[in-house]
């Protein structure tokens, strides 16, 4: 048996319950040796060491080796008091082990030893540990019935057993049998009442607790008051949380940061960010110290209001905290990192929020595998795939990649027009022992570039079907009829979208769905990125036909298409009058179908009156014409060579543009790029800098284009302008 004991002594034990066992196992080394001699022994002498060494076993929650101590009990006839069997219930409930106490009772009435009050408290709690409400509460009946009062913390523990499994009602009604049976509810009870109703999301019965222990002479601790501020959170009634607060202190309870984080969550929930802010610094006001859950809850408040500036200045109030000593001392954590690069990276500023987490991994703050994935879709905002990649390497080393990081970086390198390095990722994920599911290969088909890219998609939706992930879905083929379109296969496309609820045909997976608004937007898409404009003003009769009401980007796509072609009369019939297409669908046109229109009617080459006379349509349709009909308004009056009515539209373009004016002035470039006007296109340039638009990609290369369509330079200032301008750009 000794050799046994010593077999228990492994190293994830604690040290005292290590020490303990070997202790015990020297213990009965020496019973063993002295019934060997034949001496007297009394083996109830060697119980106190065995009890001891359950002890330390019950504290650490080594359910396993508490177990195996009671069979060496039984085996080595050491007699078993219920102390044992309780500590070892204990034991098995820290250890996960719940499911075994209802046994250890058994088994204590079968060795003959009457379970006591603490055992069946063990119980009942064990019971709650696992869910087993029902179970715990009938413990109470059963005590009674063994002739057993049930005490405070029999009914503590049935509290908290209904509390886990949010039966408020229930917990409630055993307050009441408290009562009745002479028990005075404590501070732990009524607490426990207070977190049942607020996990079953009422709030007004946690209310009626707290006033009930103030009536009943069990004033609130800051653990009730807490309850009742999270079941106001769960319940969005935030403004009540945050006056609790208040009310905490008129009765002389001050509010701990735990109250103040829980209004905190209040008014996160609500989305009062302001709100959440002003509590947050009503703990430094306090005289408190926030704590990282107070930096957290705000934080993440704060980004999902998108309130970056904020984000960034209290992440760097948390950041100085690192630089104090002793309980001030503070350090963000993964959950402080994840917050911060989402919150730049969805503010626009993927740049930073990419800084932000390796200056945090440099500071020595363990990230986890949520905080990278969260940089790899920063990485793939800004575009930077290759350091996604890197991060992916480094993950192998600091945390364990998982489905989502390997889909978050197939989206990159879609985004990134990386396809042939999604396709791989996709055949690394199952050499790493993770099984690509639906997003996986629908991000990895939408990567595919290309006639190649093409082959590719239709390959991946083939192994879908045959590694059994699923049928393709419609999202699948939605995201193969835009690879076909960029591809220039709109026949393809076109094959692919029949084929969805045909009825015979090779894909019986597309058998089996149905054409939804979205699938004839994709098919409209994938067409009209070939000018297939014909065959999409079909499909757009074959919808109305359908009675299927399709948004209004899938009419504007189409419109865009036609106008690009100069057919004015087809994006008429689209958009224009009681027999239109959308009108027999009951759709609205938008404003950019609008600006469509006037697209169309100016690629036509009509008198700028016609194609200005579309917006006076946009405000009878409730539309203020904005930068885009503005520009067009430009240009028209541009090709006309109506320079003065050009330049004033493109100024008002630029004004309601404000930070993409740039569109506005590129209009009157692409004018002077047709015309080969260099010295007015260099004007312009000029006169946008001067204003504080900064010229882009595409007005760079419309002055270009200007120059190379233009015929040789007579003023010879001009041409030297010309030249410093071109160098300096």
């Amino acid at each position: 048996m000794a050799a046994r004991l010593r077999k228990l002594t492994h190293t994830y034990l604690t040290p005292a319950a290590q020490q303990a066992l070997q202790l015990c196992a020297a213990v009965r080394v020496a019973l063993a040796d002295a019934i060997a001699r034949g001496a007297a022994t009394d083996n109830a002498l060697a119980y106190p060491v065995f009890e001891a060494t359950m002890a330390a076993l019950s504290k650490g929650g080594h359910a396993k080796e508490a177990l195996q101590l009671l069979d060496e009990m039984r085996d080595g006839q050491v007699p078993c008091a219920a102390k044992a069997y309780n500590m070892a219930m204990t034991a098995c409930e820290r250890g996960g082990e719940w499911q075994r106490v209802p046994a250890l009772v058994a088994r204590m009435r079968a060795a003959g030893v009457e379970p006591d009050i603490v055992s069946y408290n063990c119980l009942i709690s064990a019971l709650g540990s696992g869910g087993q409400w029902e179970r715990a509460v009938g413990v109470l009946e059963e005590m009674r019935a063994a002739g057993l009062q049930p005490d405070i913390y029999s009914y503590s523990s049935a509290i908290g057993a209904c509390e886990r499994c949010h039966r408020w009602r229930e917990a409630m009604a055993l307050l009441d049998d408290m009562r009745a049976a002479g028990v005075a509810p404590n501070d732990y009870a009524y607490s426990g009442v207070i977190r049942a109703c607020a996990k079953g999301r009422d709030w007004r019965a946690a209310m009626a607790v707290l006033e009930r222990m103030e009536g009943e002479g069990c004033p609130p601790t800051i653990f009730c008051y807490n309850g009742v501020i999270s079941a106001l959170g769960e319940a969005g009634q935030w403004e009540s949380a945050v006056a609790l607060l208040d009310t905490m202190r008129e009765r002389g309870v001050p509010p701990s940061v735990v109250n103040h984080n829980a209004a905190i969550d209040a008014c996160a929930k609500a989305g009062q960010w302001q709100r959440a802010v002003e509590v947050f610094r009503g703990i430094s006001e306090a005289g408190l110290l926030p704590d990282l859950v107070s930096y957290n809850t705000v934080l993440g408040a704060l980004r999902v209001a998108g309130q970056v500036d904020l984000v960034v200045e209290i992440f760097q109030e948390l950041r100085l905290r690192g630089n104090l000593k002793g309980a001030a001392a503070l350090r963000p954590d993964r959950f402080t990192c994840s917050c911060v690069v989402k919150a730049l990276t969805g503010a626009g500023r993927p740049d930073l929020a990419l800084k932000a987490f390796d200056t945090m991994r440099r500071e020595g703050i363990r990230v986890d595998t949520v905080a990278f994935n969260t940089a790899i879709g920063a990485c793939g905002a800004s575009g930077e795939w290759e350091r996604a990649l890197m991060y992916l390497q480094e993950m192998e080393r600091e945390a364990c990649p998982d489905k989502f990081t390997y889909n978050t970086l197939i989206s990159v390198m879609d985004a990134s027009g990386q396809g042939n390095r999604a396709v791989a990722l996709l055949e690394e994920m199952r050499s790493v022992g993770l099984a690509p599911d639906q997003f996986s290969y629908n991000a990895a088909i939408s990567a595919c570039r290309g006639r190649e890219g093409w082959d590719q998609a239709i390959a991946l939706m083939k192994r879908m079907e045959l590694e059994g992930v699923s049928s393709p879905t419609l999202v699948t083929y939605n995201t193969a009829m835009l690879v076909a379109g960029r591809a220039g296969c709109w026949e393809e496309a076109l094959e692919l979208f029949r084929s969805i609820g045909a009825a015979s045909g090779s894909r019986r997976s597309a058998a089996q769905l149905r054409r939804t608004p979205s699938t004839y937007l994709h098919i409209l898409l994938a067409v009209t990125q070939s000018q297939q404009c014909d065959v999409a003003l079909g499909l757009l009769n074959d919808a109305a036909e359908e009675a299927i009401r399709l948004e209004p980007r899938a009419y504007r796509a189409v419109a865009q298409a036609c106008a690009e072609q100069g057919r004015w009369q087809d994006v008429e019939a689209m958009m224009l009058g009681s027999e239109s297409t959308m009108a027999r669908v009951n759709v609205t046109p938008d404003a950019l179908t609008y600006v469509a229109l006037m697209e169309a009617y100016r690629r036509a080459g009509m008198a700028p009156d016609r194609v200005v006379s579309v917006m006076d349509m946009m405000r009878e349709a409730g539309f203020e014409p904005g930068p885009e009909a503005l520009a067009e308004a430009a240009l028209a009056h541009a090709d006309s060579t109506d320079w003065p009515a050009a330049e004033a539209a493109a100024a008002a373009a630029a004004a309601a543009a404000g930070a993409d004016a740039v569109v506005a002035y590129n209009a009157l470039l692409s004018a002077c790029a047709k015309a080969g006007l260099t010295e007015r296109a260099l004007s312009y340039l000029s006169f946008m800098k001067q204003a504080g638009v900064r010229p882009d990609v595409m007005s760079y290369n419309l002055v270009l284009r200007a120059f190379s369509g233009a015929p040789p330079l007579e003023d010879k200032g001009a041409a030297a302008r010309a030249a410093a301008e071109l160098s300096a750009l």
